[in-house]
């Protein structure tokens, strides 16, 4: 039989310490000038559903789907700020939705064949697909001379956030021995929001054994 949960949680998400200074300094790891805008807490409503099945005793599968709406995502965007000098500022998006779906299985391979050892070993896979709507303000020039701030909708990822994670193992158990190898692949990661869609700074794909 199938088992159908579904859960509704909502939690902050607070600022670090160093988020709240307010003063420009040089990162060494963005090469660039960082500073911190003032800055709020995020609000997160989440909400989960989840149908799992246990197959046996170590056979199991569960298909999920997610849902967050955030009030107040904090990024980090970059400006071009003289002459070929980037400014990294830390700032409140106004909110964001992100939405996606689940699966994961775990199954024992004894089924193949009638060799023992086969029984021991148990292959697992899990994947992650994940989709975002970001809301909040752009600065655009007007008449050539001057900048205004309006209202924005961006279909992207969150600053972090990867577009889907995909994992597959296997795993042999005895009373001697316990070995594992696993297989990560994962989408390229929005790293930096740029001041638009051809400023954004990514982290390529990439794969793990």
């Amino acid at each position: 039989n199938w088992n159908m949960r579904m859960s509704y949680v909502r939690s902050v998400i607070l600022p670090q310490l160093a988020d709240y200074i307010p003063f420009p300094a040089y990162d060494t790891q963005l090469l660039g000038t960082s500073i911190n805008r003032p800055i709020r807490s995020s609000d997160v409503q989440a909400l989960d559903f989840q149908a799992e099945k246990q197959m046996g005793a170590f056979d199991f599968i569960s298909v999920g789907l997610f849902y967050r709406y955030i009030n107040r995502p904090i990024e980090r965007t970059t400006y071009e700020y003289g002459l070929d000098e980037r400014m990294y500022v830390l700032q409140n998006s106004d909110k964001a939705v992100n939405y996606g779906l689940e699966a994961n299985i775990r199954k024992q391979l004894g089924f193949m064949t009638d060799a023992d050892f086969m029984s021991r070993i148990q292959f697992t896979a899990g994947f992650t697909l994940t989709r975002s709507s970001v809301y909040g303000k752009r600065m655009v020039m007007k008449n050539n001379d001057e900048f205004v701030e309006t209202e924005s909708m961006q279909k992207r990822p969150l600053s972090g956030q990867m577009p889907y994670l995909l994992n597959v193992g296997l795993n042999y158990s005895d009373k001697n021995l316990n070995a594992n190898i696993l297989f990560n692949r994962s989408g390229r990661q929005l790293f930096v929001l740029g001041e638009n869609a051809y400023g954004h700074e990514y982290r390529a794909p990439f794969n793990s054994l």
